[in-house]
């Protein structure tokens, strides 16, 4: 700023200066806190993604899982249904050659 002697003006611009000064460093500090939010949001964004991953890969585990058991059941069932049978039968046929 050039020196004046008789400056009326002089108190109103570094009052302006001044407010200038501190908008600028109140600037910087919102700017700052809003890169440290948005590398947070980043963060959570990826934990996020993973627990998605993660979550999926459970559900196919779990429907494996359910369709395994779901065979050995079915298996089970089977095999106890033909001793049934087959001693139904083999009851049946000692009656007959009796």
């Amino acid at each position: 700023m050039p020196e004046c002697t008789n400056c009326t003006y002089k108190s109103n611009i570094e009052r302006l200066e001044k407010a200038d000064e501190q908008n600028k460093k109140a600037h910087r500090n919102f700017y700052d806190r809003f890169e440290k939010y948005s590398n947070e949001q980043t963060r959570i964004d990826e934990r996020y993604n993973n627990i998605c991953a993660t979550l999926e890969e459970m559900k196919t585990s779990l429907t494996i899982i359910q369709n395994s058991a779901g065979k050995k059941w079915n298996a089970l069932s089977q095999t106890t249904v033909g001793a049934v049978v087959g001693g139904v039968i083999a009851i049946i046929i000692s009656f007959i050659f009796e």
